[in-house]
């Protein structure tokens, strides 16, 4: 049955819808999978901001001490906590301009060096943006569960992401250089 799916499947995409873009490495397949699993995140950017950041947190407790607004606060009161919401929002709002301008690769080069740049001097390297991707994977999984978050859409996160950072970190350090 997968077989004659995939098939007929593969009979109505559009011609190319599989083929990289030459700039990214993305897929048409891959920017509509991850565009389309975002919206069920963006629904409830507020929560999910929120849920992110405690997993986050979770995930590596030695990146709380980078926010000086919440580094002392313990988790079981994080959640409530007005500077971690601001956070959350703005990072959530970062990501929806992020997916927004996958189609639109010189509209994403600015949002994403805008990224690298305005995170240099809090100190912030490629290794926390590299983890930061790792965590955001597993919260959309564990968020969006098996049958949204199939093999196919992690690898197009992945590889999203993926892209994303380089450029937010190429920023990131080149900010640092000069």
């Amino acid at each position: 049955m997968g077989f004659v799916v995939s098939k007929l499947w593969s009979l109505w995409s559009p011609a190319g819808y599989d083929e990289p873009d030459p700039a990214t490495g993305i897929t048409p397949r891959q920017r509509d999978i991850v565009q389309n699993t975002w919206k069920i995140v963006r629904a409830e950017t507020r929560k999910n901001g929120i849920q992110f950041f405690l997993k986050f947190f979770e995930t590596y407790p030695e990146y709380q001490k980078l926010f000086k607004g919440f580094a002392n606060v313990p988790m079981s009161e994080l959640a409530q906590n007005g500077k971690l919401l601001g956070h959350a929002l703005s990072v959530m709002y970062a990501l929806n301009s992020i997916v927004d301008n996958l189609s639109d690769v010189e509209s994403l080069l600015q949002v994403l060096e805008k990224i690298g740049i305005s995170h240099q001097p809090r100190r912030i390297n490629g290794s926390h943006f590299q983890n930061l991707a790792k965590v955001l994977v597993s919260f959309l999984k564990e968020a969006l569960g098996p049958r949204i978050m199939n093999p196919t859409a992690e690898e197009a996160w992945r590889k999203s992401l993926e892209v994303a950072n380089s450029v937010i970190i190429k920023a990131l350090e080149t900010s640092t250089e000069t």
